[in-house]
């Protein structure tokens, strides 16, 4: 899948927050064989920090479906295959497809609120699942109706408001608590801009990763109802963006050349002058103590660590 699900440890600390970055790489040959991360089999695999461990009961559901994208929320697990999506929990592993009132057509990205409303983004609909006992109900909406022109979609975000954000490669759609289906789009920073990933924080809001029609890509970030370059004046250069993950104020980019961070006044480059395995990132995730960017080749995967607070184990 497109995300990795990482275990969360307990947060760093004080005396170590002001330590600098370091980077530990996972390829293959580390405690794990690098097409793990990659599999075509359908399987899914718990990351603790130091080795993977698959998840029982998934790869006998997918039944060796494409994974596409990946949710955590507690002990339920999400996943989004070419067939469907998969709900685990540990005990309980289950497939929801058009028979179950999931009609999305093929599943991009899926998401949960903070009511434990599942959210899953199709390249025809986006869908609403609601827990109602012990059963989940199924909620579609029509992306493209009335003002609202086609285009394709590629990214989903569900913030802590509940609000629902898509990424097109026409802008962006929101839809909020009301359910009502806003586009940004010229008017609003993203003219004929093809957005491509989202990313966001309580502290500062809604970020995306936006190209033109010569695939140059930056950052933009979302400031009352406009969204404001964050990259030019910010010496981040031109470039394909793959993923983004906000951690506060600290903004995360993952690109074809490299990872980049920002930290409200530029944006930094790590390469593999810092220990990258690659210079290509196509993903990026943030936990309490640190970064992981995901490069895929020809052979499988490999995961770079960046370690936030070097000052705590390994």
């Amino acid at each position: 899948g497109r995300s990795l699900w990482v275990s969360n440890r307990r947060p760093p600390s004080e005396s170590s927050r002001r330590a600098p970055l370091a980077i530990t790489s996972f390829p293959s040959g580390h405690r794990m064989r690098s097409e793990n991360l990659a599999r075509s089999d359908g399987s899914v695999f718990l990351f603790d920090g130091s080795t993977f461990k698959e998840v029982g009961g998934i790869r006998e559901t997918v039944d060796k479906a494409r994974i596409t994208c990946l949710a955590v929320d507690g002990v339920r697990l999400w996943v989004g295959t070419s067939k469907g999506l998969v709900f685990h929990n540990g005990r309980l592993t289950v497939m929801f497809t058009s028979s179950e009132g999931l009609s999305v057509g093929r599943i991009l990205d899926v998401g949960v609120d903070k009511s434990k409303n599942v959210w899953v983004l199709g390249n025809k609909r986006l869908a609403r699942g609601t827990w109602h006992g012990t059963a989940l109900k199924w909620k579609t909406y029509t992306l493209w109706s009335g003002w609202i022109k086609k285009y394709d979609v590629f990214d989903l975000l569900v913030d802590d408001t509940q609000g629902v954000w898509i990424a097109t490669s026409n802008g962006v759609l929101y839809l909020d608590s009301e359910e009502r289906l806003v586009q940004f789009g010229a008017e609003e920073g993203l003219d004929r801009l093809k957005v491509t990933c989202l990313g966001w924080s309580p502290v500062s809001g809604l970020w995306v990763g936006a190209h033109d029609h010569f695939g140059r890509g930056t950052v933009y970030r979302l400031d009352g109802n406009s969204f404001v370059d964050m990259g030019t004046d910010f010496r981040l250069p031109r470039l394909k963006l793959h993923g983004l993950a906000v951690d506060g104020q600290i903004v995360w980019a993952a690109a074809d050349r490299g990872l980049f961070r920002f930290d409200r006044n530029t944006w930094h480059r790590y390469s593999r002058l810092d220990g990258l395995t690659r210079d290509g990132i196509d993903g990026v995730l943030v936990t309490p103590d640190a970064v992981y960017g995901r490069t895929v080749t020809r052979y499988g995967s490999e995961l770079n660590r960046l370690n936030k607070y070097p000052g705590e184990e390994e």
